[in-house]
């Protein structure tokens, strides 16, 4: 925890993390570097069965690899819900992630992921935008009650494939 900034962190040189039946709840501030949960370059991980509240970016992945973020509930944060932003290869999977005042789950400059059976409802901006990042698979995802487009799509994302969404 950074008392200055008041965001909790993992952070891990490459090797891995696992996060598991956890509460992070109002964790993160505008104007920081930090953000409630951040995950930054690391090999591989998880985070599962917990639940992300009231803060500012629920969960960031940065510069990580084959990371899973499984089974939680992302709710009420002031800004981007999750955010995978230059990571590959993760899954995301069986979340629910609603009424925060931006983007449920945002790809910035990411490839290969899937994003999948997540459940998106009540959220400011898109369920689910996807920017500047190509060869991901959204499957089988629910996205309702979003105040603009269900799914987007932005800046050059190319080679992403789209099934069974219900928008």
């Amino acid at each position: 925890t950074n008392v200055n900034t008041n965001s909790a962190y993992v952070q891990n040189n490459g090797t891995s993390f696992a996060a598991a039946y956890g509460e992070f709840a109002y964790l993160g501030a505008p104007g920081t570097t930090t953000n409630g949960v951040l995950i930054a370059g690391v090999g591989a991980g998880s985070i599962s069965s917990s639940t992300v509240h009231d803060g500012y970016v629920g969960i960031q992945l940065f510069s990580t690899t084959i990371s899973t973020i499984s089974n939680n509930s992302i709710y009420r944060n002031s800004s981007i819900a999750m955010q995978l932003s230059g990571s590959g290869n993760a899954v995301v999977f069986g979340n629910q992630i609603y009424g925060t005042n931006s983007t449920g789950i945002q790809l910035a400059s990411s490839s290969g992921n899937t994003i999948s059976q997540n459940t998106l409802f009540m959220n400011l901006y898109e369920g689910i935008q996807l920017n500047a990042s190509n060869n991901n698979v959204l499957t089988s995802n629910t996205v309702f009650g979003s105040n603009s487009s269900g799914i987007s799509v932005l800046n050059v994302s190319a080679n992403n494939q789209f099934t069974s969404n219900n928008v």
